[in-house]
């Protein structure tokens, strides 16, 4: 009689185990694909800025104030976004 219980509280062990183990996965997993979600949208954020900043270089280069005061103003906002 004694052993019967023995085997379902083990059961019930196993069983809680998988389950942390399952949901565990499940976290990893979704993480990674947030991680690869941002990376592509940081990636695409980061060609997007190193775009500005050439046509700023470039307005600055050949003296085109209006330019390079609105490409400015387009990269700024981006900046503190990051830093908050």
């Amino acid at each position: 009689g004694k052993e019967g219980g023995a085997d379902v509280a083990l059961d019930e062990l196993r069983h809680r185990e998988e389950m942390a183990e399952r949901a565990k996965r499940k976290k990893r997993e979704e993480q990674q694909l947030l991680l690869a979600g941002m990376t592509a949208e940081k990636r695409e954020e980061m060609k997007n800025q190193a775009r500005l900043r050439h046509e700023m270089n470039v307005a600055y280069k050949t003296g085109d104030d209006e330019t390079r005061k609105r490409l400015e103003r387009r990269l700024a906002p981006e900046v503190d976004q990051h830093l908050r």
